[in-house]
Order: structure tokens, then sequence, then C-alpha cells
């Protein structure tokens, strides 16, 4: 019943500020919510994967950046530990264009693990919780073949921010 073209979802996350992210509000085009509300959203997303979207949103797994629009905007792709009906993890991406509406646009992907190590190859990680990264790994084994190796660089990147770092920007910021 939603007139508007967009419905708001929440305020950008403050995890995101983490990774250079205005703060601002958060939308989903109302064509996306009605699929996903009526069962026709690729990927099986559920009204009820919708419904813990936002709070999974507030403490995701990793984020990640990822390209840029052909006018300079940017997109972060958040992971979150949320899965569909095909038991595959949640990912969102964020589309960073900030319009007149000053917003960000919300959308739903579903991930191959090679885009995920693809990423993580490419340095586009930007946050990291380390302990659901490394648990998110170990239950997906070895259907996720990701080396030993990526798997201690999640643990140990030293310019990505991480839950320490979430944890110290919420204190400053109840």
């Amino acid at each position: 019943k939603e007139k508007s073209p967009m419905v708001r979802v929440m305020t950008t996350p403050l995890v995101l500020e983490l990774t250079g992210v205005e703060i601002l509000p958060v939308e989903i085009a109302k064509t996306d919510l009605e699929k996903i509300l009526n069962g026709k959203h690729a990927g099986d997303k559920t009204p009820e994967i919708m419904k813990q979207l936002p709070r999974a949103l507030t403490n995701p797994i990793m984020i990640f950046k990822s390209y840029t629009g052909p006018n300079g905007e940017e997109r972060r792709v958040v992971v979150v530990d949320l899965k569909d009906s095909n038991g595959a993890t949640i990912v969102v991406p964020f589309e960073l264009k900030v319009t007149t509406r000053k917003n960000y646009e919300m959308k739903s992907k579903n991930p191959s693990y090679e885009w995920f190590n693809s990423q993580l190859d490419e340095g586009n990680l930007l946050y990291v919780n380390r302990k659901k990264a490394i648990n998110e790994i170990l239950q997906r084994s070895p259907n996720w073949p990701m080396p030993e190796g990526k798997v201690d660089n999640l643990l140990s990147a030293p310019n990505v921010a991480n839950e320490e770092d979430l944890v110290k920007l919420k204190s400053g910021n109840p």
C-alpha cells in the first residue's frame, strides 16, 4: 500500500561507518519488497528473513567494498549471519549512491563462495567480525574451499576494522 517507490528500512548501521560510509536512511525498492513478501524473490528470501535483516546488519560477519558505479558511487556488500531457505548465507549489497532523497538503496543477492575468495584476494575486505567469520567458514567446509592462509589473514588483517573497533564505536555513540 506504500505509495513511494522506496520503503525505508532503517538508518545506516553504525558498523558501515567503520568502512567510510555516511549515516543516512536505508531504503529498499517497493518492487523488491513486494517480491519478497509475495514469495517471488530470487534466492528464496522470505518475509521472516526480511524482518531479521535490520538487526543482522548491525553486527555482520564481513563487509566488502565493491565496484564503483558510472557516476562514482560506491557499493558495500554486507555478509550477515542469516541463511535463506536453501541454507545460503545472505549477502546484502548497499548502493551508496546518494540521491536527492539522501538515502542508500538496499538490495539482495546470492553470493558464491568463489566471489568471497576473489574479494579477499583483491583486498576488498573492509570489516570482519573474526569470530563469526571463522565460524561461518568452518560451518561451510568443505563447501567453502578457503585456503588456511586466507583464514589466518582474516584473523590478523591489520588494516581491516573488526568487532573490537565496532565495540569502541558503539560505546562512543550510544
